[in-house]
């Protein structure tokens, strides 16, 4: 019996119907969207050595011939030098498109090639060795250029109007169609046919071999000539491009409670790096899933060898940008300038950037080198200076709408926080900004005619956190010069002093606010505003959240009397037992102007901490009792708990009247519909 009677799937698989061009087309096609490729190369003692590698790009359509910067004196320039015999692979978990390149590669230190061939961020590889000789430049006897000629290129392309069969399946015709992505091609070039007479060029053949994947013990490939997958059960039976998806999700997920997370430390083991040290299927997966890599940290414990290759992996993807810097950071570590050249040039790419430093100084500044880069696709900003050499003082109140960092623009950027000097001197485009932090922790007030402007900059802003006495301690103009925020849903207040709450909330016209978070807030700080009696300001008000304080049972009476239309109340680090608040509520009516009335009558939830060695379930009945009795029933009441304890205690519980008690230990989330964990969320 014939091989092709036996292999019945590389027929039906051949795509012999098209022209040369268009397989090389195809091929191009497929190497644009995989930027990293696996070089493999054999030792003296016959073993195989694969490395992640990225081509350079060819200066000529028809140019299948490859090329990679290499460090001459490293391993794999031993290897091709004992034997030329080479492969390179590319693969792409999301589409299963893959292409292998078999051929004889050769080591080229031709100065003029390698200045062809050189780039930007090239010198990261090698590092300056400090020896006068060693820099690392286009000139380091160490630079080389590996060129590698295919005898033979394989590549398999899925049609992307088909779906995905993940078995022994059958085709529009009724014949066998091979497992992995139904009615897909696989097309050879070679050298039997000239398509160009240039040695570099290699030619076209038609094929009669299918290259299908399937899974080894260990997750290794290998071609199954069967038609059947060796590996056709457990983790090694779901296709790579599932695989890659649960990869990606997994690296969003930090903890099962990711919230918790917010304030410390980033985790200090990637995800990505766990996964791809895991076994070989999930490293083989991780390596070839760009968006794993995309997250680039930059600390005093970074390498540059590990920012360059989370580069390299991460592809063309967006990047996310992390930059914490002290002083003494750049004395320890002599790569610090070689990594911030390296994600300077990629500044392109830059979804979000996370930069802090405690001293910027003069001579060596980070923040403002890093942010002095064209970012135009820049959504998400936080920056923070604590002190900085020769800080320009004319600067702190100049004209908001001229940008002084990313002075080419950031029209994509909608999350920022200004932290410290941040907020004086690094103040991007604001006028596409939705939510909004300024984090005041230095003793240098903005003038209000500024903060007035930094707010107001921006018609879409919808989130406002505003932490510290931002403007000191001069007098709020309050209703006398007043701040309109239309878009206005959520707000949150942290002070230092008592005149930034009743200060800020007496200056802002906000029709549209829906969620208040006050922290720290002392007794008779809103008085101010609280006198007023009026129910009008801010009618559109559901969410009150009070953090680290509580009021006295009378100040509630008069928040009752302000904020109306509450549905939705936490006192966090507050017990119920102990709440004034839960007292008021157990009258179950107040003395209001035109008689007796329930207090926010539309309340649905409630938010406290769980008191350990008290009866909460007790109170809680009788608080439910009561605010049915008075029509204005409750609906649930979240309780707060150590992470630790939440393990002990029962994921709901039912009270009278159907109410449901749940347990939860993550903070407050701001705003309430954001996705994304936000490290650098201390204050709150």
């Amino acid at each position: 019996m014939s091989t092709s009677t036996l292999d019945p799937f590389t027929p039906e698989t051949l795509d012999d119907g098209i022209t040369a061009q268009e397989k090389i087309d195809g091929l191009r096609d497929i190497l644009r969207a995989i930027p990293t490729a696996m070089l493999t190369t054999r030792s003296a003692n016959g073993h195989l050595h694969s490395r992640a590698m990225n081509p350079v790009v060819p200066d000529d359509e028809l140019e299948l011939s490859l090329a990679f910067i290499a460090n001459h004196v490293s391993h794999k320039c031993g290897e091709i030098e004992n034997d030329a015999h080479v492969n390179v692979n590319f693969m792409d978990p999301t589409t299963t498109d893959w292409a292998s390149f078999s051929g004889k590669a050769k080591i080229i230190q031709d100065r003029e090639k390698i200045k062809k061939h050189w780039s930007k961020g090239s010198n990261a590889w090698f590092g300056d060795l400090k020896d006068g000789v060693h820099r690392g430049d286009i000139n380091d006897s160490r630079v080389a250029v590996i060129q590698v000629v295919p005898d033979e290129i394989q590549y398999w392309r899925a049609h992307k109007n088909v779906g995905h069969t993940f078995e022994l399946g059958v085709d529009h015709k009724g014949k066998p169609a091979p497992p992995g992505i139904r009615l897909s091609k696989s097309r050879c070039l070679s050298k039997k046919y000239p398509v160009d007479a240039t040695p570099l060029s290699p030619m076209l053949e038609e094929n009669n071999a299918l290259r299908l994947g399937g899974l080894a013990e260990g997750g290794q490939w290998i071609v199954d000539t069967t038609g059947r997958n060796s590996a056709s059960t457990g983790i090694f039976s779901i296709p790579p491009e599932i695989l890659s998806n649960i990869l990606e999700l997994g690296k969003n997920m930090t903890d099962v409670d990711p919230l918790y997370l917010e304030g410390g430390a980033r985790p200090k083991a990637a995800f990505e790096l766990v996964a791809s040290h895991t076994c070989l299927l999930l490293r083989n997966i991780a390596l070839a899933t760009p968006r794993l890599w995309a997250t680039v940290n930059i600390n005093s414990r970074s390498s540059i060898e590990w920012v360059l290759e989370c580069i390299r992996r991460s592809g063309g993807c967006w990047l996310d940008i992390t930059i914490e810097l002290a002083v003494e950071d750049c004395q320890l570590n002599e790569d610090w300038n070689s990594m911030m050249d390296l994600v300077i040039t990629h500044s392109l790419r830059w979804r979000s950037l996370s930069a802090g430093c405690n001293y910027e100084p003069a001579n060596r500044p980070t923040i403002a080198r890093i942010c002095d880069s064209e970012a135009p696709g820049l959504q998400h900003l936080s920056v923070e200076v604590d002190d900085m050499e020769h800080a320009d003082a004319d600067a702190f109140n100049m004209e908001v709408s001229v940008p002084q960092i990313f002075k080419l623009g950031t029209p994509k950027l909608k999350f920022v926080r200004l932290r410290g000097l941040g907020i004086h001197l690094f103040r991007p485009q604001l006028d596409a900004v939705v939510t909004l932090h300024l984090d005041h922790t230095r003793f240098i007030p903005l003038s209000y005619t500024t903060f007035r402007n930094i707010i107001t900059c921006s018609s879409l802003l919808t989130n406002l956190s505003v932490h510290g006495d931002i403007i000191g301690n001069v007098p709020w103009p309050r209703q006398s010069n007043i701040i309109h925020l239309p878009k206005l849903h959520s707000l949150r207040i942290c002070g230092e002093g008592n005149e930034i709450y009743s200060g800020l909330l007496l200056s802002i016209e906000a029709p549209l606010l829906e969620s208040l978070t006050l922290k720290d807030l002392q007794e008779h700080d809103l008085d101010p505003l609280w006198d007023l009696m009026d129910a009008t300001r801010y009618a559109n008000l559901r969410r009150l959240i009070f953090s680290n304080f509580e009021l006295s049972s009378s100040t509630y009476e008069r928040i009752s009397h302000t904020f109306r239309e509450i549905t939705s109340f936490s006192a966090l680090y507050s017990t119920i037992t102990e709440s004034p608040f839960v007292v008021l509520l157990l009258k179950g009516t107040i003395q209001g102007q035109a008689g007796p009335f329930v207090p926010w009558p539309r309340l649905a939830v409630l938010t406290f901490t769980l008191d350990d060695e008290a009866d909460d379930e007790e109170l809680i009945q009788k608080v439910v009792e009561v605010r049915k009795r008075f029509g204005s029933p409750l609906t649930k009441i979240l309780l707060r708990v150590d992470p630790e304890d939440l393990q002990e205690i029962p994921k709901t519980m039912h009270t009278v009247n159907d109410v449901v008690v749940e347990f939860f230990s993550k903070g407050e989330q701001w705003p309430s519909n954001r996705t994304y964990v936000d490290h650098d969320d201390i204050f709150f």
